[in-house]
Formats: structure tokens, C-alpha cells, sequence
């Protein structure tokens, strides 16, 4: 069953499609509506989210954006992963631990293809935060996260290191480009 509808249309046919719906869902689904969840606004004046996406409205142009509390949890994630590869790289015998770091660091941002091949067909799976939110159109907030990512990077590491750890690690801004378009 739907648990989730989204109708985007004119303010003078909202009643109208509200009532037929709540009718074919009671009628056909048997099912009620929780009157608590429904929420109803104007496109080009209200943020809203849902399915994982927040709205905004930037200079009268709607946008699909990222909701902040998953913004906070990836630049935690990010913390936590340049926190974790700063205590332990110079650990003897933590020979791996920077390449090991990178390759850990650049699958979050990047997120993986997985190919599943059956007697019929080549399937390809995406896994990642980059491609749940390919549709992404708000995309300043890539940027933002790059740039977090590179504040994070000079508080931590020294000048040597830190200029491979920056020539090495991908961009939130570049994998969505190749997660929608290659």
C-alpha cells in the first residue's frame, strides 16, 4: 500500500482532488486517512519535505534539497571518519591506514555500483547517499560539504599530508555530476 502521496496541483481544484481521493482510499484500499500527517500549502511560499527531500524556494525557483538533519548526520559522519584516521595513523605497524582512510572516505562520498548478473540480465545497483539524492537540484549544498570538508582536513593534518589527503579525496559536487549524468 501507498503510504505517501504527494499532489502538486491548482489551488482551484484542491478540495476537489482532496475529497476524490480520500473517497478512492477509504472505498478501494480500505483504508482511513490520518487527518494528523496531512499537510496541504502553496508550492512557491512553503518548504515541505518528503521522501527523504526538503523544498526551498530560492529567488521564486523551487528546489530539491537535502533535509539539515541529514546534512548534520553526513558532516558528522565526516567528522568521525577524519577523527578516527587522525588516532590511529601512527600506530606501528598502521602501515595501510591512510589509503585504507581514503578509500573508506572517498565510498562515502561516492557511494558504490554493485553488478549482479543472473542467466537473464546485468542489473546494476546504486548504494549511497549521493545516489538516494540524485535528484538533487539544490546544489549548493554539495559545495557546502565540500568546503566542510576542507576546513576539516586543514584542522587536522599538517602540510604534507594534507595536500595528499586534498588531491586524493573526491568531491561531493563531482560524484553527483557522475552519479546523474556518466
Amino acid at each position: 500500500y501507498i503510504d505517501d502521496i504527494l499532489i502538486l496541483c491548482k489551488s482551484s481544484e484542491k478540495e476537489d482532488i482532496k475529497e476524490k481521493i480520500f473517497y478512492d482510499i477509504k472505498r478501494n484500499c480500505m483504508l482511513t486517512m490520518n487527518e494528523k500527517k496531512f499537510k496541504e500549502g502553496y508550492l512557491l511560499t512553503e518548504t515541505f519535505t518528503f521522501l527523504g527531500y526538503s523544498t526551498v524556494i530560492n529567488n521564486s525557483e523551487f528546489l530539491l534539497s537535502i533535509p539539515e538533519n541529514k546534512i548534520n548526520d553526513m558532516q558528522n559522519r565526516i567528522v568521525d571518519k577524519i577523527t578516527k584516521y587522525n588516532r590511529t595513523k601512527n600506530i606501528k605497524g598502521n602501515i595501510k591506514a591512510r589509503e585504507s582512510f581514503i578509500f573508506e572516505f572517498n565510498l562515502m562520498i561516492t557511494g558504490a555500483l554493485s553488478k549482479k548478473v543472473t542467466i537473464d540480465t546485468l542489473k546494476t545497483r546504486r548504494y549511497g547517499w549521493i545516489f538516494f539524492y540524485s535528484q538533487l537540484t539544490n546544489l549548493t549544498i554539495l559545495y557546502t560539504l565540500d568546503a566542510f570538508i576542507d576546513k576539516k582536513l586543514k584542522e587536522y593534518f599538517l602540510k604534507d599530508e594534507l595536500t595528499y589527503l586534498q588531491n586524493n579525496i573526491k568531491s561531493f559536487s563531482r560524484a553527483h555530476y557522475e552519479s546523474k549524468y556518466n
